[in-house]
């Protein structure tokens, strides 16, 4: 699976973002959102919104840093190295066919 936002290279491994996550983004940033809605109501409405961008930016930043660390160490094992995905954070990705480690 080819990234469509290519970031850069990172130990000469390719790191980029795939449009779909955007819409995924979106909705656990909105499931964290009405979370805080509801569990903390004396909060204003900006605290709700902003505590739910930063916990789904920690969320996924946790989900890239795995895939980084395993590439990574991909690398230095001098393992055949493949361009990372979130599918490797399943078990098995139909669409991709990657495996995880």
């Amino acid at each position: 699976m080819e990234p469509n936002i290519k970031l850069g290279k990172l130990f000469s491994i390719e790191i980029g973002i795939n449009y779909s996550w955007f819409i995924i983004l979106f909705l656990i940033t909105f499931f964290f959102w009405n979370t805080f809605h509801s569990q903390q109501p004396e909060w204003p409405a900006s605290w709700h919104i902003l505590t739910a961008i930063v916990t789904s930016f920690l969320f996924f930043s946790s989900f890239s840093s795995r895939l980084a660390q395993s590439s990574t160490t991909n690398l230095f094992k001098n393992q055949p190295s493949r361009t990372s995905s979130w599918c490797s954070i399943h078990s098995t990705c139909v669409g991709c066919g990657l495996r995880a480690s």
